[in-house]
């Protein structure tokens, strides 16, 4: 039976609190560390998930040959707006009644696209290089000696954000989707909050647990021989 996310955070912060004893690291120290591998646990599996190259590609290439239609975001559409030019003009309305692709000059581009065909082929293209996008969300360059990191796609867009803050009790560290940001984020925490990236969430926190475990045991070990017991 797989534990929650809950349960699994239990553990996890139990593990926390002896790993800090045994390790004789300060708070902050521990929180960075276990952190990172926290983070690199979840990047390693959230990537695990995503479909092969090409997958989605193909799947809804196939959509379309069967007569079936796909939705088409606004940002496909606004491309295609850009990348394309009228051809023929309603007299009566004075508005475009054709679009086709133009060239980088302005003029139409021989055997191209027209309108729907280049926001269509705009929208398999986003979701074909967003496969592996949650992956990518918790993909933090260092977490050792700072205060914040970023994980940024390709284009430098914030996809998510991790912070330690320091208190007199100790530290917290906070993994952070924030929809205000912008929507790269708001897209993340829509796609870690469904079911199958939780349960990655708790796949994430029990093995950076386990590993924490093996430190823990040796350690034990280690000051049970010290102390004659063994």
């Amino acid at each position: 039976m797989t534990t929650s996310v809950e349960q699994q955070l239990d553990q996890f912060n139990d593990k926390l609190a002896k790993y800090q004893v045994l390790a004789r690291k300060s708070w902050p120290e521990v929180i960075a560390k276990q952190g990172k591998k926290l983070a690199y646990s979840l990047s390693l599996h959230l990537l695990g998930m995503a479909p092969a190259k090409g997958a989605i590609r193909a799947e809804l290439t196939e959509r379309l040959r069967s007569g079936l239609g796909i939705r088409v975001r606004d940002t496909a559409r606004r491309y295609a707006t850009k990348h394309s030019v009228a051809t023929v003009t309603k007299i009566q309305t004075r508005t475009a009644g054709i679009f086709m692709e133009k060239t980088r000059t302005g003029k139409i581009k021989r055997a191209g696209l027209n309108w729907w065909q280049l926001a269509v082929k705009r929208e398999i293209g986003l979701r074909e290089s967003g496969r592996g996008f949650l992956g990518r969300a918790f993909g933090y360059p260092s977490l050792i000696g700072r205060r914040k990191e970023k994980a940024v796609n390709r284009y430098a867009t914030e996809l998510s954000s991790y912070g330690l803050t320091i208190n007199p009790d100790g530290a917290t560290g906070t993994f952070t989707l924030d929809p205000a940001v912008n929507p790269q984020e708001a897209n993340a925490a829509a796609g870690m909050s469904k079911p199958r990236a939780r349960a990655i969430i708790a796949l994430a926190l029990r093995d950076t647990s386990d590993d924490m475990q093996i430190y823990i045991a040796r350690k034990m070990e280690d000051s049970a021989s010290e102390a004659g017991l063994k």
